[in-house]
């Protein structure tokens, strides 16, 4: 009997360390189920919507263990043949990284206690102007800062275009410029431009109504020939050779369908649709079904055949040959959705294995283990990790929070024991190249990345990005930003391969150059720190 109560003891003990192990369910949370789905029952003894294809559920694997943050870096063997010279004094209010050789530079308008910024011009790597002025009538060459322009965009083939107020009162202009601001073409007013039309010297025009909707579109080419009129046609983005066409009957504007135009104008898809998205891969995301909660999304061809039939609740636009797929639906209490991936023929390659995943970056998508309450009326991202494009985790889910990847690498958050996260990369073998010790990392381009140690972080919510049919571009996230500290240059190892001293900011390193900041502070309580003092931008030339 002695015995057989020790073996009892002993096995309580042993369940008692397994629940208090590294693999520990948060309070107040279930173990990482999907509802429905291997088995698993949905609240009243509900089921998920039926597929036609099923697939074969494979559940993420459990929380694994967060990676303890090791102690401070220290930087041996830096590169010490980088340098850098600052080429453009920070003098700017705001600036984009460099595209194609060229910056966008911003001044900040004040309108009583309402404050907007504008860009005031476009600078090359030696900080020389090289589009800051338009002709305005009877007034000749005018600084952009003297005007407010609303936006600059690439038109074609160094053709820009150009949204500003007119300052002699004829309210809101578009034109088509050359690259030394000289007016190929004014489009009439109101009139705006939507977008460039891949492969042609043409773009896409709208004009907005009194409810600040676009309800009229056409085409022209950058000297102004018109290709198609404004018209009660809405189109709402080109890709592919296929621009999408919402065309609304005066009669009924309840009963606006869907179709393709060419770049010419020429329907080529009748307009069937209640909603559609842009082609890729020779396909694009379709909905001829309307259900109480929303469309049903298929994928048809660029003749208008149907790859899927109306199947899922949202399709996501492809990236890096995926798209994202979801079904959903309210079990009556809360709401449950189920992710997977597809290709361009419709096949179902990565199942619904997933509550919250991302598109896929550089052959890499970042997903999150979701604990459930017990209702199934919330849940909680508790770890993010990563796959491949075949499904395979190559991460373990356990930073708290992750970029997408960038030049080969992701940026990768644990939380420490003082609540301030500290970031490391891993590479897309899954391999954490560089532990997370540091205050706030950029994104890697052309090898490097900088780093912060000792600085203020601060975050900020991104706006959530959906196109015209409320399919999601990119999902609202959080940004992480830093203020003082020391900034370093490090390399895809993580060596220091350069200090950068007496800066209070910096950007993303682009194209060699880096946007940095002085006079940037922070104001606010410890757990909401924001913006006091803007400071000055300009930018350093990194110098291999």
């Amino acid at each position: 009997m002695k015995v057989l109560a020790l073996l009892v003891l002993a096995v309580l003990f042993l369940a008692a360390c397994g629940r208090n192990g590294t693999n520990d369910i948060p309070d107040g949370y279930d173990a990482p189920i999907i509802p429905g789905v291997g088995g698993q029952p949905l609240p009243g003894g509900q089921q998920p919507p039926d597929e036609t294809q099923p697939a074969t559920i494979i559940l993420p694997p459990r929380e694994a263990a967060p990676i303890a943050a090791p102690a401070p870096p220290v930087h041996l063997g830096g590169l010490t043949d980088m340098r850098y010279e600052l080429v453009i004094p920070p003098r700017y209010q705001q600036v984009s990284p460099f595209e194609n050789g060229v910056a966008r530079v911003f001044a900040h308008y004040h309108f009583g206690q309402w404050r907007q910024t504008f860009p005031i011009g476009l600078i090359n790597t030696e900080g020389e102007y090289v589009f800051s002025a338009i002709d305005i009538p009877g007034r000749g060459m005018t600084p952009l800062r003297e005007i407010f322009v609303h936006e600059i965009g690439e038109a074609y083939n160094g053709v820009k275009w150009i949204f500003f107020t007119c300052p002699t009162g004829r309210g809101l202009i578009t034109r088509l410029l050359t690259e030394d601001g000289r007016t190929l073409y004014e489009l009439p007013p109101g009139v705006r431009i939507s977008g460039h039309i891949y492969g042609y010297d043409m773009v896409a025009t709208f004009r907005i109504n009194q409810e600040q909707r676009a309800n009229s579109s056409g085409i022209v080419t950058v000297n102004g020939q018109e290709i198609l009129p404004l018209g009660d046609m809405r189109m709402v983005g080109f890709s592919e050779g296929m621009g999408v066409a919402v065309i609304t009957p005066e009669e009924n504007p309840n009963l606006s369908r869907v179709g393709f135009v060419n770049a010419w104008g020429d329907v080529i898809i009748p307009p069937r649709f209640h909603a559609a998205g842009s082609f890729a891969h020779g396909v694009a995301a379709a909905s001829t079904t309307r259900m109480a909660d929303g469309p049903r999304w298929g994928l048809i061809d660029m003749a208008g055949n149907p790859v899927i039939i109306d199947r899922y609740s949202a399709i996501h636009p492809f990236s890096g040959g995926l798209a994202r797929v979801e079904r959903s639906w309210s079990p009556g209490r809360g709401y449950v959705r189920q992710q997977g991936f597809i290709n361009s023929m419709g096949e179902l390659v990565i199942p619904y294995r997933y509550m919250n995943a991302r598109c896929f970056s550089e052959g890499m998508a970042a997903f999150a283990q979701v604990y459930l309450r017990g209702d199934f009326s919330q849940y909680i991202v508790h770890y993010w990790g990563f796959m491949n494009s075949a499904g395979v985790t190559m991460v373990e889910p356990q930073f708290y929070a992750v970029r997408d990847f960038a030049g080969g690498m992701a940026a990768v958050a644990v939380r420490h024991d003082d609540g301030q996260l500290r970031w490391g990369f891993v590479n897309t073998h899954g391999e954490l190249v560089i532990p997370p010790t540091y205050t706030w990392v950029s994104d890697f381009a052309d090898g490097y990345a900088v780093a912060n140690t000792g600085g203020e972080t601060y975050g900020m919510w991104a706006p959530r990005h959906i196109d015209a049919f409320d399919r999601e571009i990119s999902p609202q996230h959080r940004i992480y930003q830093v203020v003082g500290g020391d900034f370093t240059i490090i390399d895809t190892w993580g060596r220091m391969a350069l200090y950068l001293p007496g800066f209070d900011a910096v950007g993303q390193l682009s194209e060699g150059m880096l946007p940095v900041n002085r006079g940037r502070a922070l104001v606010g309580p410890a757990n909401n720190r924001q913006i006091g003092t803007e400071g000055q931008w300009g930018f350093v030339r990194l110098i291999k």
